[in-house]
């Protein structure tokens, strides 16, 4: 995976937006998230997932994915959205 590198102060809190779904129609499932700065979007991703996985994990591989983005590129003040 690619680092991302962000202007880092201190104290900056950035954006964290996720989630996670299965869709019966497609028998697909996915999670993403979207990092923003403001209202700057500055990195995103969308995984498709195995959809014969137990009911939520959809969400918690969004979350641990979007986390480990945020972790490798430094960033350590979160305000996490679903």
């Amino acid at each position: 995976m690619e680092q991302h590198h962000f202007n880092l102060t201190q104290d900056k809190k950035f954006q964290l937006h996720i989630d996670g779904s299965h869709y019966d129609t497609f028998n697909v499932a996915a999670g993403w998230g979207c990092l923003l700065d403001g209202e700057r979007v500055i990195h995103s991703f969308v995984h498709l997932v195995p959809a014969d996985i137990p009911f939520n994990f959809h969400e918690y591989f969004a979350v641990a994915k979007s986390l480990k983005n945020c972790h490798d590129s430094g960033i350590k003040h979160l305000d996490v959205q679903k």
